[in-house]
C-alpha cells in the first residue's frame, strides 16, 4: 500500500487531496497500482455523488 491509499483509507485525506497527491506522486508509482488508485478515488466519488443525490430533497 501507499501512502495515499493509507492516508485516504485512515480519513486523513479527503477526495480532492488524495487526487492532488495521485497526481504529484503517479511518476513513483507502479503503472498498475496507480490505476487501482485512480480506481478507488472514482468509486469514493461516485459513492459521495449517490449519497448526495439521496439527501437532497
Amino acid at each position: 500500500m501507499c501512502l495515499i491509499c493509507i492516508d485516504f483509507a485512515r480519513g486523513a485525506l479527503k477526495l480532492q487531496e488524495a487526487r492532488r497527491a495521485l497526481g504529484e506522486m503517479r511518476d513513483g508509482l507502479p503503472p498498475e497500482h496507480a490505476r487501482e488508485v485512480e480506481k478507488t478515488l472514482d468509486e469514493a466519488e461516485r459513492e459521495a455523488r449517490d449519497a448526495a443525490a439521496r439527501s437532497t430533497p
